[in-house]
């Protein structure tokens, strides 16, 4: 199997200019409870989904820093308790994406969980090492980034930190992932390596750098925190989200305009690349009620997907 291009960086040039996209972003306050072990890799409580629509899916919670009542929130206060806000006694609050990207833990690098540091939010980053559950496009599956609030990756998943695997182990993973993020391509492979980072958008966006999948991206006075390279897809063929739930997301779902980091190279049957692509409105109306032209498109014969090419996600500011 041929590696993706790896760029060697120089250490003489300066770090590329990157942008930043707002776009919702959501937790699971309802959700089934993330087992440790034993399970394919699930939505559950405390993940957080961005979505390119506008509503609070499922009755979910925004990521926007608002307190909850512990006495109502026993489930959450086990998993990440006062660790983005509140006094742990009556209230925690919910992690505050406003303006900020998410960035991976690094404890041993200063960068616990719910740190605030150059517009991003410390929190656990993970990738699925196993397949979902779920039918064949349905978010989570292999090789997909989950961010989670809590300080473990559940069942499942496995902290994105670089760890290497062996590839005759773990060949499903290796052929959906390859050695973009590190390894020899023939003994071993590397998972994505978040710790510290936040992901940066594969590709070359408008007037941005072009940015590779697996390309580390040190931090300079045009961006705080430092980045990784990893594709970012929209669901374009799954069912809208309803608006009302019990504020969990189904463990396995197609769900339309869900925007996710994939940290392989070709996106699965129903998903797209967040690259700005226009799509004709006649076809593609479900997904155009969803979105409308907030990330472009004329509105009658067109309009456009996310582009994140050399971008950070974000919330949306306060």
């Amino acid at each position: 199997m041929t590696s993706p291009f790896r760029p060697v960086p120089d250490l003489e040039a300066p770090a590329p200019h990157l942008d930043t996209l707002a776009m919702t972003q959501l937790i699971d306050v309802g959700g089934a409870y993330p087992e440790r072990s034993g399970t394919p890799p699930v939505n559950t409580l405390a993940m957080v989904h961005s979505f390119a629509g506008h509503y609070p899916a499922f009755a979910s919670a925004t990521c926007s820093g608002q307190p909850l009542r512990v006495m109502q929130n026993q489930a959450l206060m086990s998993l990440f308790g006062p660790l983005y806000g509140g006094d742990g006694i009556e209230t925690i609050d919910l992690p505050d994406l406003r303006g900020r990207t998410p960035a991976g833990a690094d404890p041993a690098g200063g960068h616990s969980i719910g740190t605030v540091s150059g517009g991003s939010l410390t929190m656990t980053y993970m990738i699925a090492v196993e397949a979902g559950s779920g039918p064949p496009g349905s978010y989570p599956m292999l090789g997909a980034i989950g961010l989670f609030a809590g300080g473990f990756a559940p069942s499942g998943w496995l902290a994105a930190d670089g760890s290497p695997f062996g590839i005759p182990q773990n060949v499903p993973l290796f052929e959906t992932i390859g050695s973009a993020f590190g390894g020899n391509g023939q003994t071993f492979f590397e998972l994505p390596n978040l710790n510290g980072r936040a992901i940066v958008g594969a590709g070359a966006g408008p007037g941005l750098a072009p940015v590779a999948v697996g390309q580390v991206i040190d931090n300079s006075a045009s961006h705080l925190v430092s980045g990784l390279g990893i594709n970012y897809l929209i669901n374009v063929a799954g069912a809208p989200p309803p608006d009302g739930g019990n504020g969990g997301f189904p463990q396995s779902a197609d769900m339309l305009g869900e925007v996710i980091a994939f940290a392989g190279s070709a996106a699965p049957a129903g998903w797209a690349l967040c690259d700005g692509s226009l799509l004709p409105v006649a076809q593609n109306e479900p997904l155009f009620a969803l979105i409308g032209t907030t990330y472009g498109g004329d509105g009658k014969e067109s309009f456009a997907l996310p582009d994140l090419r050399g971008r950070m996600l974000t919330g949306p500011a306060r």
